[in-house]
């Protein structure tokens, strides 16, 4: 590790405080914040071009995999770097097993109207989605597969949250996701760009292989029990057929399904050139 920070020792510090306070979703949203724990994610979100506006170091917790360099250029940038021991740095983690390592970033840009203009895109918008385990890894399938946006509606879990931020593999910092609005509102504002819009739903009519995903198209995921509000139900209907036997799949497994539909009708160059590339902005997606 080559990055000295700060050494502090009470958890009464006030960047401790405020760190403490980020683990409230009110409070990162009014900051414009997002909080990044462990190497990976910081590494993701240093790719993806934020800048650290505060980072934590916990030399013991972080010694036996260091920094990689790239990192601790990343992490030395920060304009606060505080060194901390493994009591004060568990007061802030959001782990069960600190790395030793927690950053605050800027929250990406969550403005989806740009992608919305292109003449063939795939967005997905999650409606109500309440567990952070499966919001996070329908974002992170969401960029795997192809979708250029997220739109979430009110209600849905808080997709930088730190469970959903580590289930999305750091793919919240390479798409657009959109703050939450009323259902209506994303049905509206869908509409209103000609996007057609397909819903899951276990009783829907059509299989996926009968859905044309291509063009401009949303799928639309609801909450895990509720499934999609009425606002959202207003296109067409699909559902995954399954065994006999077997109830139904949770929300981020039949995402990632359909998802993976779309993108093999759409094809791989669809794909290339509806998204940007890792580490590109969204003048790439036009």
């Amino acid at each position: 590790m080559t990055a000295v920070g700060r050494q502090i020792s009470s958890r009464h510090n006030p960047h401790l405080v405020y760190l403490r306070r980020l683990a409230r979703r009110r409070f990162r949203e009014r900051e414009g914040a997002v909080l990044v724990e462990g190497p990976r994610l910081a590494l993701e979100a240093a790719n993806a071009g934020t800048s650290p506006r505060l980072v934590v170091l916990c030399p013991e917790l972080a010694a036996r995999g260091g920094l990689a360099p790239e990192l601790a250029a990343w992490v030395a940038r920060s304009p606060v770097l505080l060194e901390v021991p493994p009591e004060l740095f568990a007061t802030v983690a959001t782990t069960e097993s600190p790395q030793g390592l927690l950053a605050v970033v800027d929250e990406p840009g969550r403005d989806v109207h740009p992608v919305l203009t292109c003449g063939s895109v795939l967005l997905l918008v999650i409606d109500g989605v309440q567990d952070p385990g499966n919001v996070g890894s329908l974002i992170r399938s969401a960029h795997a597969l192809g979708a250029a946006a997220v739109l979430t509606v009110e209600g849905t879990g808080d997709p930088f949250g730190p469970k959903a931020l580590r289930a999305s593999a750091g793919a919240c910092f390479r798409l657009p996701v959109a703050r939450p609005a009323r259902a209506a509102q994303v049905a509206g504002l869908l509409a209103d760009h000609g996007v057609r819009l397909v819903g899951a739903d276990p009783r829907g009519d059509l299989f996926p292989w009968e859905v044309d995903f291509t063009g401009k198209v949303a799928l639309a995921v609801g909450n895990e029990a509720a499934g999609l509000g009425p606002a959202l139900r207003g296109g067409e209907l699909v559902r995954i057929p399954m065994a006999p036997t077997a109830e139904s799949l949770n929300a981020a497994a039949a995402g990632a399904v359909l998802l993976y539909e779309a993108m093999r009708q759409r094809g791989r160059g669809a794909l290339l050139r509806e998204r940007p590339a890792a580490g590109q902005g969204l003048e790439h997606v036009l």
